[in-house]
């Protein structure tokens, strides 16, 4: 049988955060009196607009506003991303921004639970977002909820605004209580990866009863792209792992899990066939126009795809199965393992090769490319 694959669905840019470290540079959106202010294209375009209804959030004008613009999808059209979802082996992941800020968002959860079936539907929100739902609800749609947690008090904010960790947690918590399967998610930075902060990160999460804990990189991509200097090291890395599945030996929960842009560090065993890394094979990224990315993580700093070179198709206009089986996505899939174990990211972005395409499969994945080098000039 095939392998599922997973989309992670950035529904709406809409948030109510501005996150330094934004992977996706979502759009933020507050109050200014009797004003909307959004914030985009990296925080730096500002509009404000007058909120025409009372009944309405401040987030479902800003989606409005978006939607006017052409940057996000209506109801209607993200429907018809649902329906275009035509194969049966699809694990949909309701992102954003934030997307249960929008009551739309909501209709489509319902209805993307109803056709792939709530073992299939994860949700990754913020605290912000779950405050304006019924979480028992929400449970009845989906399997598993994500959320980013990488400070362990507020007095560490990690690039993050002060309490937004922290609600998080809270938000885990509660629905670890309902039964639900819990996820947080660390991206590392040299600043978070101290053991005395990661330990007081894990037994928080272990005390608030989170599953599973997923270790990420950090991506110098979305308004994280000046970011490389917060980049930990491979030994940084591998020393937070160490840590993590010690702390995870000793008291069983959160299980530790590696983001696949990680997995490639404790190498390539010589029996190895399945490339950890799994752009294309197994993860795409779905962006709130619709766009159909190799990568969730191929976002730039606009909030748009990072390059032509990741785009695959639109499922607003084409169903996925026709994207899945053209010529492109299989020459991706061809030539995947020519650069085995790298980021795709990464590498698109230390290449120096001449096209954009080509970039994708060169051997330049930092995290990797001096170790394997140096471990072959040794032999």
């Amino acid at each position: 049988m095939r392998r599922p694959i997973d989309i992670v669905y950035n529904m709406t840019s809409v948030c109510p955060h501005d996150c330094a470290l934004c992977c996706v540079d979502a759009t933020q959106v507050t109050r200014k009196g009797d004003y909307v202010h959004i914030r985009t294209k990296g925080l730096s375009t500002e509009q404000l607009v007058r909120q025409q209804k009372s009944s309405e959030s401040i987030y479902e004008t800003a989606a409005r506003v978006l939607q006017g613009c052409d940057l996000e999808l209506s109801l209607e059209q993200k429907l018809r991303v649902i329906e275009h979802i035509d194969v049966d082996y699809v694990r949909l992941d309701i992102s954003g921004g934030d997307p249960l800020l929008i009551t739309d968002n909501f209709r489509v959860l319902k209805s993307a639970s109803a056709k792939l079936g709530r073992n299939n539907i994860t949700v990754t929100a913020t605290g912000a977002g779950m405050a304006r739902i019924d979480p028992s609800e929400l449970v009845s749609l989906m399997c598993e909820f994500n959320f980013t947690y990488d400070c362990a008090s507020i007095d560490e904010v990690a690039d993050r605004p002060r309490t937004y960790a922290s609600r998080n947690l809270a938000l885990g918590r509660e629905l670890a209580k309902l039964g639900v399967a819990t996820r947080a998610e660390f991206p590392v930075t040299r600043a978070t990866s101290a053991p005395d902060h990661v330990e007081r990160l894990y037994m928080n999460l272990h005390e608030a009863g989170i599953h599973k804990l997923l270790l990420m990189r950090l991506f110098t991509v979305g308004r994280g792209h000046v970011a490389a200097g917060k980049i930990p090291t491979a030994e940084e890395y591998w020393t937070v792992i160490a840590q993590l599945r010690a702390l995870e030996s000793e008291f069983g929960l959160p299980k530790v899990k590696l983001q696949c842009a990680l997995r490639h560090i404790e190498g390539r065993p010589a029996d190895a066939v399945v490339n950890p890394c799994d752009f294309v094979r197994e993860s795409f990224g779905l962006t709130p126009r619709g766009v159909l990315l190799a990568s969730p993580w191929a976002i730039n700093h606009h909030g748009e795809p990072l390059d032509e070179a990741f785009v695959l198709g639109n499922l607003v206009e084409t169903p996925l199965s026709a994207i899945l089986n053209s010529p492109r996505v299989n020459e991706i899939r061809d030539r995947a393992n020519e650069n085995f174990g790298h980021c795709k990211i990464f590498a698109w972005q230390f290449s120096k090769r001449g096209s954009s395409f080509e970039r994708l499969f060169d051997k330049t994945d930092p995290l990797y490319a001096s170790r394997f080098a140096e471990s072959a000039a040794v032999e």
